[in-house]
């Protein structure tokens, strides 16, 4: 199966984490320049939002330029999709239903237990691969401006404990 480019950049980035404190890791605070949002000083804000974007960005496609993570669900640059597909993007809610807060990560298949597994940021402050609940999927988006090639979402290896409430 071949990855969108986004994916295979989003896959180089694992492993990247925050730094506690004073000093903050330089390519978090680059995706948030990638992504065109300029106030933000510190790797300490939530930054899934500005990794995905910033993994659009780097390919060539135009992201939301948001950091907020449900702005792939309202953006023009991007369409709903029925269904997963490998390199969607998937806006989950974070929190409580409704409260505008969000989580989004790159969908790269499912596990036995039917969860969605992705790549994201902000995993325990770091880029990683987890499995969500489906519950917390608000939907699954594409670019616009790319067709989708393979409709397939696979089954992956079970990366254990769903990832519940990221900041």
């Amino acid at each position: 199966m071949a990855y969108p480019n986004w994916l295979k950049t989003a896959l180089t980035y694992i492993g990247t984490k925050e730094i506690k404190g004073r000093k903050h890791n330089p390519v978090i605070l680059g995706w948030w320049k990638k992504i065109k949002v300029n106030w933000v000083k510190t790797d300490e804000v939530p930054n899934c939002a500005a990794f995905i974007g910033n993994c659009f960005e780097e390919v060539g496609i135009r992201s939301t330029r948001s950091g907020r993570a449900q702005s792939y669900a309202k953006s023009p640059h991007f369409k709903k999709i029925k269904a997963p597909v490998v390199g969607c993007v998937v806006v989950f809610e974070r929190g409580a239903k409704g409260s505008g807060k969000g989580h989004v990560i790159f969908g790269m298949g499912r596990d036995k237990r039917g969860r969605i597994v992705g790549v994201g940021a902000n995993h325990s402050d770091t880029t990683s691969i987890k499995p969500f609940k489906t519950s917390r999927v608000i939907g699954y988006y594409w670019p616009v401006v790319e067709k989708i090639k393979d409709y397939s979402f696979p089954l992956v290896k079970d990366y254990g404990k769903a990832s519940t409430n990221e900041r």
